[in-house]
């Protein structure tokens, strides 16, 4: 959170944490790492347990529930954002009013990992990596290529394990994409693409599916649910979020040993495909942005 307050400046945060805490002491953390928090909203999910599924959908909902300006960033946790976000998004306040089925892009990096995640000595060399602005960002990607046999320390976020997630993002036209250009994201490689938005807070964003608890298909249903209500999608230029090295969690490695031994029969597949068939009989095809040809 620091680096998120320290990036965000003045401006409102709404956050959701799942903790047996009461709001004085996640306050007092707040304060502590030199947050403001007159501007931050704290919400707390009182009956999360540490032993069962972590409840990401119920917490985004909490978050975005307690939104109180017109528009979010919609951000997970172990992302950090590039300084001046709200800045590069201000130059596009028109665009954004016009329709509230216009949502931003915001291309979304990965910082490759250089030491084990498992000790505070590694966070604290990955968060002195972590690139401020653009300029940072590139100088990073070229130094490390050469001096890395050609291995970028910088990377797609997911490019590696799940590349159709972000696949669709315009990544090598963000490299000279400057900030008062929007590029519209015209089609989808797959129905897995799973961008980080800026939407507008309003009665026909659809809410995230909480049936989704643990790892996977948690944000790729609500994008797929997002784009078929009929939003359009446009880039922003020269702002990113960058994905923090971290140990995965134990969902993450179960479902990775579950969908080796038997892909159909995996929790989340089957609410998946419930999900499927739910958005095909009640959400209206309203698609603005096809697929790929």
């Amino acid at each position: 959170m620091k680096e998120h307050c320290e990036r965000w400046a003045h401006h409102p945060i709404s956050l959701a944490v799942g903790t047996t805490e009461g709001l004085e002491a996640i306050y007092n953390i707040l304060s502590k790492l030199g947050c403001n928090t007159e501007l931050i909203t704290v919400s707390l999910d009182r009956d999360f347990d540490v032993n069962a599924s972590y409840p990401v959908n119920k917490l985004r909902n909490l978050a975005m529930s307690q939104v109180k300006t017109s528009h979010a960033v919609f951000i997970d946790a172990d992302f950090v954002l590039s300084a001046g976000l709200f800045e590069t998004l201000y130059l596009h306040r028109a665009l954004l009013a016009a329709d509230e089925r216009n949502a931003i892009v915001i291309p979304a990096f990965e910082l490759r990992k250089v030491c084990e995640t498992t000790s505070y000595e590694c966070l604290t060399t990955h968060l002195a990596m972590l690139p401020r602005d653009k300029e940072e960002l590139l100088h990073l990607h070229k130094k490390s290529i050469e001096s890395n046999g050609g291995r970028s320390a910088i990377l797609q976020f997911n490019g590696l394990s799940n590349i159709h997630g972000h696949a669709s993002t315009r990544y090598n036209d963000w490299v000279t994409q400057p900030a008062e250009q929007l590029l519209p994201i015209e089609c989808v490689t797959s129905d897995r693409y799973e961008p980080y938005l800026v939407v507008r807070q309003c009665r026909n964003l659809p809410p995230f599916q909480e049936a989704f608890a643990g790892y996977g298909q948690n944000k790729i249903t609500w994008v797929m649910q997002v784009r078929r209500t009929g939003y359009k999608f446009f880039q922003i230029g020269e702002a990113f979020l960058i994905h923090l090295p971290h140990e995965k969690s134990a969902a993450s490695l179960q479902w990775s040993k579950s969908r080796r031994k038997a892909p159909d029969l995996l929790p989340v597949k089957q609410i998946a495909d419930a999900f499927h068939e739910w958005m095909a009989v009640n959400i209206p095809d309203a698609s603005q942005i096809p697929h790929c040809s």
